[in-house]
């Protein structure tokens, strides 16, 4: 089964290793990596390691777009990209191996007109109705039951207002899923409220929708009901107006979301693992001890292994081993995305994953 991934804002991420960095002086990098990058790009990177087909839908434009899509293509990430005419965003990830973390420097992204995004959306739906058609006739190795849906000639823009309401399942089931995971921040000049019309656009479509941004963006797709939210403790706290510091205040957050209509809630926490919840109960998976080397990039990769688990039928808690195994391999790597799969192997063997009521 494929996992599609919406990014509406990627970046071509330069990774410099930089010893000893500080502000006000002449830096020398020992190691730089260009790679294309953003959210929705290091979850395909890992599903790709994890043999997960993935597909990757963004908005590129310009030069840096183009490097962009032929860097996708060299690692082997499948994408399906609408034309911009503004430049895709670079962002620069320096790492300190005398540090403890990276620290990332992101642009806030090109300025979409509104005929740009509503084509970026317009791609979406004849993407997953492609996907759909070709999963119905059973040319894939995996094929799937269908999952009622709305009309498939919704366009982003009046999605809001003609989709019907989308039911989605509440909790993981036995029967194949289908999944888009939107992933990242909006580019400039689109509204937060276009967040939530991406939710309802892919559920409309048969699709379940796992959501992982952050500030306003969040707020407009928790508002149209995602199937799933995936966030840090800084971000779940902003949403619901409060400080999230320990494993009950987290808990506590994500039965509201629960409670509010979200079937799937979700937030890591760092080196204490994450927390996930759906109607078979919370549960918290706990890494075992590593060595830190770069903190960015480790959501995404645990995303993709709570995809990927999903994807294949497996039960919350041990989907959600996975994508914590996922996080922590990714933490010792320079570059989001980027896990190898003795590694994660290693540290699921070795993670802890217990209910927490």
């Amino acid at each position: 089964m494929t996992l599609i991934i919406v990014m509406p804002n990627p970046a071509l991420d330069r990774t410099m290793v930089i010893r000893n960095a500080q502000l006000g002086a002449v830096l020398r990098a020992e190691r730089v990596l260009v790679r294309a990058g953003g959210k929705g790009l290091n979850v395909a990177r890992a599903a790709r390691t994890l043999s997960q087909e993935a597909l990757v839908c963004a908005p590129l434009g310009g030069h840096s777009g183009r490097w962009f899509a032929q860097l996708a293509e060299a690692e082997g990430i499948v994408g399906r990209w609408s034309a911009i005419e503004s430049e895709t965003r670079s962002c620069v990830l320096l790492v300190d191996p005398a540090g403890n973390d990276a620290t990332a420097l992101n642009e806030r992204g090109p300025e979409l007109s509104a005929a740009e995004w509503e084509a970026f959306g317009a791609g979406i739906v004849l993407l997953t109705a492609t996907e759909r058609r070709t999963e119905n006739k059973g040319t894939k190795e995996q094929t799937s039951q269908q999952v009622q849906g709305a009309e498939r000639s919704a366009v982003l823009a009046n999605s809001a207002s003609e989709n019907p309401a989308f039911s989605a399942p509440s909790a993981v089931q036995n029967a194949e899923l289908h999944l888009v995971a939107l992933c990242g921040s909006l580019p400039q000049g689109v509204a937060p409220e276009r967040y939530g019309e991406l939710v309802q656009l892919v559920q409309s479509q048969g699709f379940l929708a796992i959501v992982d941004t952050s500030g306003a963006a969040l707020h407009a797709a928790f508002a149209a009901r995602p199937w799933a939210i995936k966030v840090n403790a800084r971000e779940l706290g902003e949403l619901l107006g409060r400080d999230i510091t320990t494993v009950e205040t987290a808990a506590a957050a994500l039965e509201e979301l629960r409670a509010s209509g979200v079937a799937i809630a979700a937030v890591t926490l760092g080196a204490q693992g994450a927390l996930a919840l759906d109607d078979t109960g919370c549960w918290w998976a706990s890494p075992p001890p590593i060595e830190l080397v770069s903190s960015i990039g480790s959501g995404d990769s645990l995303l993709a292994g709570l995809c990927s688990g999903l994807l294949r039928g497996q039960s919350l808690p041990e989907a959600l081993r996975l994508g914590v195994a996922c996080g922590s391999a990714d933490a010792l790597t320079i570059g989001g995305g980027l896990i190898e799969m003795a590694t994660v192997e290693r540290l699921a063997a070795a993670t802890q994953v217990v209910p927490f009521c």
